[in-house]
């Protein structure tokens, strides 16, 4: 009896050390120091970060310039829908859409970032508050031509699409004052979204680096390691329902814990929408 009583007690210590290991494990990677955007990374891979630029992932998300838009903003530059009227001009070096806002009344937004510019660019705005919206004008490459874009004007940018759209993005919402002073460290889709937080691998010894971040590549669990590209790829809101991507998520953590996917399907299970 004390013999079974000895390893039963040796079971517990153990299974007791792996949750302690397991609850150590998540909190060192989830309190790495913040986020330290793309042009640090530079510094030790600049191939690999000339690679990255030459993707579309940086261009998901960036300031509004004469140099990004790919919109006509001064001849085809008026759509037309039904009584409605959407026109985009450009004065000087920045762009505005002037069309019917949420209280159904004529006003003219600056663009004050751009989303995309390859397949198709949206125009998103910033309220007073600091909310950012999608305009209703979106540029279609292919075409070169000018549709309705359907996030206009429910849809807040900061819930909706940020974690998905920048890096290291803090949304900083102020219910008392219902105002957003939203930052990111990088604007698109950088190296840290992939391999997360790189505040202690920038300090770390050589020999210590490839322990201070993820690396998907070399996540044990391949089915894990999928969940860091399916954290951006797969649509779904978070398990609270608050936000349109994995709020809180970090590469190397277990997605189906904080996503509900909710996956637009043909009937034979192929996607009939994009980013899937």
């Amino acid at each position: 009896m004390k013999g079974l009583r000895r390893v039963k007690i040796k079971h517990i210590f153990v299974a007791v050390m792996i949750v302690m290991a397991s609850v150590c494990f998540a909190q060192t990677r989830n309190s790495t120091p913040d986020y330290v955007g793309a042009s640090q990374c530079k510094e030790c891979h600049a191939e690999i970060y000339d690679g990255w630029k030459s993707t579309m992932h940086p261009y998901k998300f960036q300031p509004a310039s004469p140099e990004a838009i790919v919109g006509d903003f001064e001849k085809n530059c008026v759509l037309q829908t039904g009584d409605s009227k959407t026109t985009m001009f450009k004065k000087n070096d920045e762009y505005f859409i002037t069309t019917l806002g949420p209280d159904k009344k004529e006003h003219t937004y600056r663009i004050t970032y751009l989303i995309g510019g390859f397949w198709k660019q949206l125009y998103v705005t910033e309220f007073p508050n600091g909310e950012l919206h999608i305009l209703p004008a979106m540029w279609i490459v292919e075409t070169q031509n000018w549709e309705i874009s359907k996030y206009w004007s429910d849809t807040i940018y900061q819930t909706s699409c940020s974690g998905c759209h920048n890096t290291g993005g803090e949304i900083n919402y102020d219910e008392a004052t219902e105002t957003f002073k939203t930052t990111w460290v990088d604007t698109g889709v950088s190296c840290e979204a992939c391999h997360g937080p790189g505040g202690k691998h920038v300090v770390a010894s050589k020999q210590d680096a490839a322990d201070t971040i993820i690396n998907p590549a070399k996540i044990p669990d391949p089915r894990r390691a999928a969940m860091v590209c399916g954290s951006c790829h797969t649509r779904g809101t978070s398990v609270d329902g608050k936000y349109g991507y994995p709020y809180g998520y970090k590469p190397g953590d277990q997605l189906n814990f904080m996503f509900d996917e909710k996956p637009k399907l043909h009937p034979d299970d192929s996607s009939r929408a994009n980013r899937q």
